[in-house]
């Protein structure tokens, strides 16, 4: 049942961040979205009968159930999915592995974690919804107005997170009996740095596109008045 709430999860956090960031929007024909939510639950129940989280699966059903829930070239959905499986997913794991270690001091072999994982997709939900809320919506803009590089920025950003997860759980999941209150609070700083950055690197991707849009103002009203001038 964990892995079918898990990919539910997940789902809804896809369908938040590209409705609402990219503000993409939905197939029209009800048929695709019923596939998209079929795929969706049919990946949760195979993860379920084989007890795995297998990374071709999640890759699998969150390209193709979106694909088929929004409007838009087969190739940017697919890209788009593809990376929003790395990025989220890393921030996922940051979640959960916040619950786990500073609120329960406990490792990856530890059974008693996995209702844990739930709360961890909320929270990791809640960063999401204040990137929207501080950042898309109060100077709207969409992720699609970003350039390039600060999206590339993001993902390489996400790429030393996943560095970091693996080496500090691998540290706390062995050594978590042996340090005491100031390791945890030194571990709770780094994932506030971590968060903190990737809310710094969208302020100035969005800061860049405000700027590129007041100097367009800017020349089309100086156009417009050497066009007066010249009348």
């Amino acid at each position: 049942m964990i892995y079918i709430v898990d990919n539910l999860s997940n789902y809804l956090i896809y369908l938040f961040i590209i409705h609402y960031g990219f503000r993409l929007n939905p197939r029209k024909n009800r048929l695709f979205i019923g596939a998209s939510v079929l795929t969706m639950l049919s990946a949760g129940i195979y993860n379920a009968y084989f007890d795995t989280n297998a990374p071709i699966v999640y890759l699998f059903w969150s390209v193709l159930s979106i694909c088929l829930f929004f409007e838009d070239r087969l190739c940017h959905l697919f890209v788009l999915s593809a990376a929003l499986m790395y990025f989220t997913g890393i921030m996922d794991t940051f979640s959960v592995m916040l619950i786990q270690v500073v609120l329960i001091g406990g490792g990856v072999g530890n059974e008693g974690i996995t209702w844990w994982m739930e709360p961890a997709y909320l929270l990791s939900f809640l960063v999401y919804f204040l990137v929207y809320l501080r950042l898309l919506r109060k100077n709207d803009v969409s992720l699609c107005d970003i350039k390039f590089k600060y999206k590339s920025a993001l993902l390489l950003q996400s790429s030393i997170f996943q560095m970091f997860y693996d080496f500090v759980f691998l540290f706390f999941e062995e050594n978590h009996a042996m340090y005491g209150l100031d390791a945890y609070a030194v571990f709770f700083i780094s994932i506030a740095g971590a968060i903190y950055s990737i809310f710094l690197t969208l302020g100035l991707a969005i800061k860049n596109i405000l700027s590129d849009r007041q100097n367009r103002e800017l020349q089309s009203f100086m156009y417009m008045q050497k066009q007066q001038y010249d009348y």
